[in-house]
């Protein structure tokens, strides 16, 4: 980790470090202040490359677990962004589905009624 402060683009290197041992263990098996701080740095990197969209995209398993760890490493302000992300997200594609198959079905009742 020291070698990874002393270099030239310290937060990418401890970016990929994160990774690296992330790679070797299963999140379970690491210490919290790792997972905390590999699961904020995952949201950086998706945030900042795909905004909230590639972030749901490519991290949905850790979604439900991201608001925790932004706030263990200090960032209530980001916490209370993805909370309000993840209000703002449209519901499953099969819920949207049911909604519309609910609609199409009032629509023809009043067409068989009218």
């Amino acid at each position: 980790m020291k070698e990874c402060l002393e270099g030239e683009r310290p937060d990418l290197a401890v970016s990929l470090w994160l990774q690296e041992v992330v790679e070797k263990a299963s999140l379970s098996s690491l210490p919290p202040e790792v997972v905390n701080a590999y699961l904020a740095d995952r949201f950086l990197v998706e945030v900042n490359s795909g905004g909230f969209h590639g972030l749901f995209a490519w991290q949905s398993e850790n979604v439900s677990r991201l608001g925790s760890a932004l706030r263990a490493v200090g960032l209530p302000d980001m916490a209370d962004f993805l909370d309000k992300a993840i209000r703002l997200q449209p519901g499953e594609e099969e819920e949207v589905d049911d909604r519309f198959e609910e609609l199409d079905f009032v629509r023809n009742k009043a067409r068989f009624l009218g």
